[in-house]
């Protein structure tokens, strides 16, 4: 998982959001709702994270561990 892409994107989509709902609202709320937004999609982000890596860990168990192929034929 790649921590800084996931604060980075997050950061983006907070804008975004804050943005696209936050006409209307005072400095201080318009921050709240950024923050709020922030750790939502920070959240988020980590979960899928998560997620893709159980899956793929399912899909191929013994491609992450380092072992030894037998040779015997």
């Amino acid at each position: 998982m790649n921590r800084r892409l996931i604060v980075e994107t997050a950061f983006n989509m907070a804008r975004v959001l804050s943005g696209k709902f936050g006409n209307g609202l005072g400095e201080e709320e318009l921050r709240q709702m950024f923050e709020e937004c922030f750790k939502t999609c920070k959240a988020g982000l980590e979960a899928y994270c998560l997620e893709d890596q159980r899956i793929q860990q399912n899909i191929r168990p013994l491609e992450e561990r380092h072992h030894v192929r037998s040779k015997a034929v």
